[in-house]
């Protein structure tokens, strides 16, 4: 039930794929009701994405409350390609961290493999409860070379967000399940009856479902897939999608500059369907920046034709990882174990489900609901759809354990998909061209 990235990107199966935010915001002490003089005893650097308020800011709190002598400073840097750069040149330039974060797999490899993160594969399996990272569920294992360099923190399955006052004004029924091309089918009557202005900002990452984790690559990992029937599948119902407007266009997206913010059409009620993780509830519960009063439904992703047993291509995201240079690695671990254990009830506001205590009983589940869906919930949600998908012990997440290049397959599957969505490549040179550049990457990755 757990995953990693798989290669994925944020948009088009996804276009833009995104790191952390320019420039990082210091707080110091920002958990403790004074601010910790830290004065005799340790101090922690931790670099996340998160505004303090989203649960960072508790999370320090309790820590420091368990470790008087000890003060962590909070560092907020930006989820992109800007942020992962800031913190990739302090990691690089010396500067004190001692706890940072990782969103993808493909990000937490390269900090590995540029020798910046700690190997806590020894510190792992002294801890009972986080053991199954070293198991053999080939869903929670976050391996590379047989070793861990980050702890997941998080357990985001995508599925499908819908707006409730949207299908009924519309007079379509939200069906309880759907194929591809049904869920092709409702984006279109949505717009062709004029109930919405496209059906969904991002497409299905189909060959991943059909594929697993490890769809980029051949099974030995020594040369990409993109020459799979599976790819050929998912370009053309993109393609398709995009051509009769029941995905919005990559015109329309660059031009209202919406690379990472697709939430907002569907809180606007601009899109009647949304695809994303866990995260986005919390987003739906902003009614702040993003006033609604619709409720949301929620539904699993739709099934493939021929495909009998799918996987989810989310899963296992927010590793937190040690810096190699830290100067209290055992401090450091502590509050790892911490943030994955019984911390891990402060980041539900943030839509963070720890993908070690994922509810499986009734009980469980009503436990976790009231801080991941927040006090409004049954205004705003479907509680009854959301915790039958988001909990479903059948969902089979994919997990990526080739990491050859995948940073710079990402990088090239993106702006190629670009390319053949504003009409410059068609579906079979887009894929012929995403295989012959990213069998290079490989081949020079591998050397």
């Amino acid at each position: 039930m757990f995953s990693g990235e798989s290669g994925r990107l944020g948009r088009r199966a996804l276009l833009g794929a995104s790191g952390v935010v320019a420039g990082a915001a210091v707080l110091a002490g920002c958990g403790s009701s004074g601010g910790g003089s830290g004065s005799g005893g340790t101090t922690l650097n931790l670099w996340a994405a998160w505004k303090v308020e989203q649960g960072p800011g508790d999370m320090i709190a309790a820590f420091e409350k368990l470790h008087p002598d000890v003060t962590v400073n909070y560092v907020q840097f930006s989820n992109d390609a800007a942020g992962y750069q800031k913190l990739t040149t302090a990691l690089q330039g010396g500067v004190n961290i001692d706890v940072f974060f990782s969103y993808g797999s493909s990000t937490m490899s390269q900090y590995k493999s540029a020798g910046l993160a700690m190997d806590l594969t020894d510190k792992v399996n002294g801890v009972d409860q986080l053991k199954p990272l070293l198991g053999t569920d080939p869903q929670l294992i976050p391996l590379y070379d047989g070793h861990v360099y980050g702890v997941p923190t998080a357990y985001n399955p995508y599925m499908v967000y819908l707006n409730q006052d949207m299908f009924a004004k519309a007079g379509v029924a939200i069906p309880d399940t759907w194929t591809i091309d049904e869920f092709h089918q409702t984006c279109l009557t949505m717009v062709k009856n004029g109930s919405a202005k496209a059906g969904t900002y991002k497409s299905l990452s189909t060959a991943v479902m059909t594929l697993g984790g490890n769809a980029n690559y051949t099974a030995d990992g020594k040369a990409s897939n993109f020459q799979d029937p599976a790819w050929v599948q998912q370009y053309d119902l993109m393609l398709a999608m995009e051509n009769d407007g029941s995905l919005m266009s990559e015109k329309q997206i660059l031009a209202q500059k919406l690379s990472t913010l697709g939430q907002s059409l569907f809180l606007t009620g601009q899109h009647p369907l949304y695809l994303d993780n866990i995260a986005t509830t919390r987003v739906i519960q902003n009614v702040k920046d993003y006033p609604h009063d619709f409720k949301t439904v929620v539904r699993a992703l739709p099934t493939i034709p021929g495909v009998s047993d799918p996987w989810n291509y989310g899963g296992i995201s927010d590793f937190l990882q040690i810096a190699s240079n830290t100067k209290s690695p055992d401090m450091a671990w502590e509050f790892v174990k911490f943030w994955a254990g019984d911390g891990a009830q402060y980041m539900l506001r943030a839509g963070k489900v720890p993908p070690l205590g994922i509810p499986t009983t009734q009980a469980e589940i009503d436990a976790m609901v009231p801080g991941l869906l927040g006090a409004d919930r049954d205004k705003l949600f479907d509680v009854d759809s959301f915790t039958k998908v988001a909990f479903d012990t059948k969902v089979k997440c994919a997990l990526a354990t080739i990491t050859t290049a995948q940073a710079e397959i990402s990088t090239i599957v993106s702006g190629l998909t670009q390319e053949m969505l504003l009409g410059k490549r068609n579906v079979a040179d887009t894929l012929a061209e995403m295989k012959k550049q990213s069998d290079e990457a490989i081949t020079k990755d591998s050397k």
